[in-house]
């Protein structure tokens, strides 16, 4: 058999929490610490499994898609500039353009916007 396993990562598996106002009280785990721990072991589990399922021709990719703006974010967002913000099609080429030959990014975190400007997607 064959196939491939798409993932959504994230940036913040990589990095903390920013620091809070000097003297605030902060929270010992923040919702973003919890979000980018699980991010965190995704990336973990998918470089993990990779050498296993690429034995069985499956191909495991985690795609960081960057800070996105989505329908919500957009609604939230109405009065900020988005305009350094990536859009879902971004990540979508991405991923189409993965699917056609994952097996050389098995166990890869690859970030949407790097991939799309290489390959001029």
């Amino acid at each position: 058999g064959h196939g491939v396993i798409f993932n959504i990562s994230s940036g913040l598996a990589r990095l903390p929490d920013p620091p809070g106002p000097a003297g605030a009280a902060q929270p010992r785990f923040g919702p973003s610490t919890v979000y980018g721990m699980t991010k965190a072991a995704l990336n973990r589990f998918a470089a993990g499994v990779a050498a296993e399922l690429q034995e069985k021709n499956i191909a495991i990719v985690n795609i960081n898609p960057g800070f996105t703006l989505t329908e919500r974010l957009a609604r939230i967002m109405k009065d900020a500039d988005t305009s350094r913000m990536e859009r879902p099609e971004t990540t979508a080429k991405a991923v189409a353009f993965l699917a056609r030959d994952p097996m050389p990014y098995t166990g890869q975190i690859i970030t949407a916007r790097e991939l799309a400007d290489e390959k001029n997607l």
